[in-house]
């Protein structure tokens, strides 16, 4: 059986890479709102905690919108 310690540091691992992934996601949409002249965007996706400071740390706006049942959508704005 595997230890604690060992499932965390996967654990771990594996919220960072999410972590990125949703990032890439997340800049990719910011990115096409931008160049169309808007100013915010809506994805329709959960945020991780991290991801949600992340953003805030570099100077976007983020909200989390209430949508219907099991649905979230998070407006980024700049």
């Amino acid at each position: 059986m595997m230890k604690a310690e060992e499932m965390r540091k996967i654990s771990n691992n594996y919220v960072s890479i999410k972590a990125e992934k949703q990032l890439e996601k997340f800049e990719k949409e910011i990115r096409l709102a931008a160049e169309d002249g808007k100013k915010s965007v809506i994805v329709y996706s959960s945020i991780l905690q991290q991801v949600y400071v992340q953003l805030q740390n570099n100077g976007y706006a983020v909200e989390e919108l209430p949508t219907g049942y099991n649905e979230s959508a998070i407006k980024i704005s700049w």
